[in-house]
């Protein structure tokens, strides 16, 4: 009997305490009341926050879940996933906030991607990404068509002999890469971007240029020497990736902006800015490693010329901007958004 009664007080207990008992049964339950009291709540708030905004988004939503203290703040919602962990008990929910799940750019725009950009004047700009995070450069994306003209030279749009013309020209190409990253500033939309150079310069510091000036041992070159800056090599790393995305030409020729090899020998010496060109029936595209624009002659003295290309901004995208829409095709580009 003693046997019997042990072996039924062992089921009773089993029945009450064990992994099936009925109280982790009761527990169960009552968890599982609490987690569907949560989840109605927080689609109270979705429902709240769409009757709130007409175009509701992820950010509206957190707003009223912060309000109804489903939230502590906005880091207990993953606006790429949409997963929502609570408050108390620490639930987490996924999949409640699919519709408004925000895709951010520097997470998916990879080099070769198309883009709209919304520049500072209110144009939209068809660009491509030229740089993406994988670089040590930041998510830069480039126009795919000139945005002006720009001219660099002595200023008079034709060859000049006089030296008022040489020395606006020589200080026009000392300051060129300045200058075209100050022209692509004006389609910085600070709203998208945090930065705007001109292609060609340094995509990792837009203002590097040589710092020392070109010097000659030619007798006719002693009244010249260091007055023009020397050559510089910024224009290959972004040509090189043009090349490799198959969009180093576009519409026209265009500047890139670095200082150009100096053609020099025992007759004459030559100083430009760097540009990129296409021939006429040629599928190829040659960059020019100095434009000709001041001349220093043994026989004719000085002269200067002026030269104009198009320019194409490289922006470099904001953290946080998000994509709206689109396939990232030419076709069917990337929306951003903020």
């Amino acid at each position: 009997m003693i046997v019997v009664l042990i072996i039924l007080a062992g089921i009773t207990i089993g029945a009450l305490i064990g992994d099936n008992g009925i109280i982790k049964q009761s527990q169960e339950t009552k968890s599982d009341t609490e987690r569907a009291q949560w989840e109605e709540q927080i689609d109270v708030a979705i429902i709240d926050a769409e009757g709130k905004n007409r175009n509701p988004s992820i950010d509206d939503v957190i707003e009223e879940l912060k309000k109804k203290d489903m939230i502590d703040d906005d880091s207990k919602v993953d606006k790429e996933t949409g997963t929502i962990t609570t408050n108390e008990l620490q639930y987490i929910f996924e999949g409640k906030l699919d519709d408004y799940k925000v895709i951010y750019a520097e997470n998916k725009l990879v080099a070769g991607d198309y883009v709209n950009y919304v520049d500072k004047n209110g144009v939209t700009r068809l660009c491509c990404v030229l740089w993406d995070n994988s670089s040590s450069y930041g998510l830069q994306i480039v126009t795919m068509n000139t945005v002006e003209d720009v001219e660099i030279g002595n200023g008079t749009g034709k060859s000049s002999s006089t030296q008022e013309a040489f020395e606006i020209a020589k200080n026009s190409i000392n300051n060129a890469v300045s200058m075209l990253n100050n022209k692509a500033m004006n389609y910085l939309n600070p709203d998208y971007a945090t930065d705007a150079r001109c292609v060609g310069s340094n995509p990792a510091d837009k203002n590097l240029k040589a710092t020392d000036y070109f010097t000659s041992d030619y007798d006719y070159m002693s009244e010249y020497n260091g007055i023009f800056k020397n050559s510089d090599n910024n224009w290959s790393e972004d040509r090189d990736k043009m090349k490799d995305l198959k969009i180093d030409y576009y519409d026209k020729d265009y500047w890139l902006a670095s200082h150009g090899s100096v053609v020099s020998n025992q007759t004459s010496t030559m100083f430009g800015i760097c540009y990129a060109y296409k021939k006429d029936n040629d599928d190829r595209i040659y960059t020019m490693v100095g434009s000709r624009i001041c001349y220093i002659h043994t026989k004719n003295g000085i002269s200067s010329d002026s030269e104009t290309y198009g320019l194409y901004p490289v922006f470099t995208l904001k953290a946080g901007v998000v994509i709206k829409g689109g396939e990232g095709s030419k076709e069917n580009p990337y929306i951003l958004g903020i």
